[in-house]
This record gives C-alpha cells, structure tokens and sequence, in this order.
C-alpha cells in the first residue's frame, strides 16, 4: 500500500490515469466519489461558500496568510518568481491539488500566483475563488500556519534516523537528485519506511528508460551498487521498487 501511496503522490492526474493504474475502484455515495478499497471514507458538506476580505479580519496579522511578498523560493538564492515587481508587493497565492481544490496549511500542492506571470509558469486558469486569473508556478509548495510559503525542494525532507551507532540525518531530496544520475533511472521517490520491529529504512521508488518495461528487477542491483558508490552507507535505500 506504500508504494501505491508514493506513486499516487507523485503523479499528476494530469499525465495519465493515474487512479486506474493504481489499481482503485470509484464508486458515488450520496453523489460525492470515494474508493470502494478504502476502509472508512468521511463525507463531508460545505454549507457555506463566500469571498474572504482581510478588510473584515479583526487580528490584521491574518492577511500575511492569504497575500505574501513577491519573493523568489527559499532556497536562499537571488531567485525572483515574479519579475518586475518590488519585493513588497503582496500577491495572493494558492496552494491547490489537480481538481484546483485549496490544500489546507502544511499541505503540499501547486502553487498558483493570482493576477501576475510568473517565470516559467505553465498553465494560467480562471479562478475558481473569485476573479481573476491564476497561474501555476510548476512549483510543488505548502503554505504553513505562519503564512510561509515552502517549495518542496528546498523544504524540510531531512528525517532523522536512529542507528546502532547514534543518530544519522538523511537527506530525502539529495537521494532522489543522486539516483536519478544513475544510467536507466528517469525518477526517483525516496521515502522513509517502518519494519515489523519499527525499525527505520531509506526506501524509493523508480522509473526509468531502460527499453519498453523501464526499469526491472534486474536492474535494482545495478542502483544499489551505484547509491553505495554515491552516498555514505546509512543513506542507501534498502528497499528500491520499480514503477
């Protein structure tokens, strides 16, 4: 189910059928969609749907959560997401899923910028909350409860794991970028797992080009050995599955 849960995060439903090729079946309860695979589904109700004005807001702090500065990612480069603008200038942004729904805080989605071009964006849609016109930054990103705007390949993917000899600190992102040099392998999503003795391991799931099946079972020595040349020892994943 892990994997399943990986490769679901990961795909956009926008490149292909991505509910089908993991396997769900979509059944309608009370007209609203759910997996008949899942053991308990919550329906929920919106009984109210209304413009936010920070005019209305009695702590004014909250408007920084809704409009933020034009600023770059935070990767503590020069990076300028919006071009020709001050960096005061406040933009309404929207963290949305693939059906342009709102992500709450602390969940990772699209990031969209209402009314500005961004650099290299790549879709521009009506806003589905009011006027205007969103355009999709093409940067995964979650708005925290500080109103902090993070870009998920500069946000917090270090996990510590516990060892024999103390504790180690893995760094998520950097094992993706590494195994994605090696030859045959196109993507990688790396992500921690629990063992029956809640012990904690490296895993990542892979795809690849190497010929029509991409990558297979054959192939997972091969990136073993090459993540042991790459990467010290308690980074390499211990568990590698080909998508």
């Amino acid at each position: 189910k892990k994997e399943m849960l990986g490769y679901m995060g990961k795909v956009s439903g926008r490149d292909e059928d991505k509910i089908a090729k993991a396997g769900l079946t979509v059944s309608m309860k009370d007209g609203i969609p759910v997996f008949e695979e899942a053991e308990s589904t919550l329906l929920c109700k919106k009984l109210y749907a209304g413009e936010i004005n920070a005019k209305d807001f009695v702590d004014e702090s909250i408007d920084s959560k809704i409009n933020v500065q034009a600023i770059g990612n935070n990767d503590g480069t020069n990076f300028q997401l919006i071009k020709n603008v001050d960096g005061s200038t406040k933009v309404k942004v929207y963290v949305l899923d693939d059906s342009y729904q709102k992500k709450p805080y602390g969940g990772w989605g699209d990031l969209y910028i209402m009314d500005y071009e961004t650099e290299g964006y790549v879709d521009q849609v009506e806003n589905p909350y009011g006027g205007g016109t969103l355009y999709q930054t093409g940067y995964v990103a979650r708005i925290t409860p500080d109103g902090e705007v993070e870009f998920l390949e500069s946000a917090g993917r270090t996990v510590m794991i516990e060892g024999i000899k103390g504790r180690d600190f893995v760094d998520l992102h950097k094992v993706e970028e590494v195994l994605c040099q090696c030859e045959g392998v196109t993507e990688a999503y790396a992500y921690v797992y629990y063992d029956k003795d809640n012990g904690m391991h490296v895993g990542v799931d892979v795809t690849g080009d190497t010929g029509d099946t991409g990558v297979t079972e054959a192939d997972v020595e091969n990136i073993k050995a090459y993540a042991r040349e790459q990467l010290s020892p308690v980074w390499v994943p211990e568990r590698i599955v080909c998508l």
